[in-house]
C-alpha cells in the first residue's frame, strides 16, 4: 500500500513539473456569456478603424456570438458590434443559474489531475452545453472529470454541445445518475430531437 501511494505521489509530481515547463497558452474567448474587463468601445467592425457603436463599462455582461482574429461579435442589450477579445473574460453558467468568471488563471492551461484506482489521469479540455442549436442561448461548461448527475431545470433543455480539447469526451445521458448515455468527442451543433427531450445528466471525460 505504501509503495502504491509513493508511486502515485511521484506520478503527480512528474505531471506537475511537466506542465510547469509547458509554455502558457492564452485562453480563447468563445461563444457564450462574457464580461468586459475594462471600459471598452464596441465597434461596427472588427478593428479600431470602425465606428464606435457603444461604450461599455468594466464588468458589463455581453453575449459573444463568434470571434475572429482577436475580435468578437457581441450583443449588449439592443446593441450588436465587435469587441477586442483582449478586454473580454468568458463566463461559465452553472446548471443552478447565473454566470461566474472562469476561476482559473486565464493565461494558464486548463489542467485537471485525477487520481483513481486506474492510476493518474490528466485532463485539459472541457465541454459546454447550450440550450439551443448551433451553440446559442444560455450555456454551462464542465471540465474533464466534472459531471452533473441531476440537471434540474436544465433537464431536456440542451440543444447543442461544444467540445474543447482533443481528448475530451462528453457523455449525454437520458437518465439521471448517468444512465443510457451517448458519447460525443466533437462539437455537435444540433442534438437529436428525441435526445433533447430526455437529457437528464451529463459528464465530461
Amino acid at each position: 500500500m505504501q509503495f502504491g501511494s509513493s508511486v502515485r505521489r511521484l506520478l503527480v509530481a512528474i505531471a506537475i513539473a511537466y506542465f510547469a515547463l509547458v509554455p502558457l497558452a492564452v485562453a480563447q474567448v468563445g461563444a457564450g456569456a462574457a464580461i468586459t474587463t475594462t471600459n471598452v468601445n464596441m465597434r461596427a467592425g472588427p478593428g479600431t478603424n470602425y465606428a464606435v457603436v457603444a461604450v461599455l463599462h468594466n464588468g458589463d455582461q455581453v453575449f459573444v456570438n463568434r470571434c475572429s482574429r482577436g475580435w468578437c461579435l457581441s450583443d449588449f442589450g439592443r446593441d450588436r458590434g465587435w469587441i477586442s477579445d483582449s478586454f473580454l473574460r468568458q463566463l461559465i453558467a452553472s446548471p443552478g443559474g447565473g454566470g461566474r468568471p472562469i476561476p482559473d488563471n486565464p493565461n494558464r492551461p486548463n489542467i485537471n489531475i485525477n487520481i483513481g484506482a486506474g492510476g493518474v489521469s490528466i485532463g485539459m479540455g472541457r465541454a459546454c452545453f447550450f440550450e439551443r442549436d448551433n451553440f446559442r442561448g444560455r450555456s454551462f461548461c464542465l471540465r474533464q472529470g466534472e459531471s452533473e448527475r441531476n440537471l434540474g431545470r436544465w433537464e431536456s433543455r440542451i440543444g447543442s454541445v461544444m467540445i474543447e480539447g482533443r481528448s475530451t469526451t462528453a457523455e449525454i445521458c437520458l437518465n439521471r445518475n448517468f444512465g443510457n448515455c451517448s458519447a460525443f468527442n466533437r462539437s455537435t451543433p444540433i442534438l437529436n430531437f428525441t435526445m433533447q427531450q430526455s437529457i437528464s445528466s451529463v459528464r465530461v471525460r
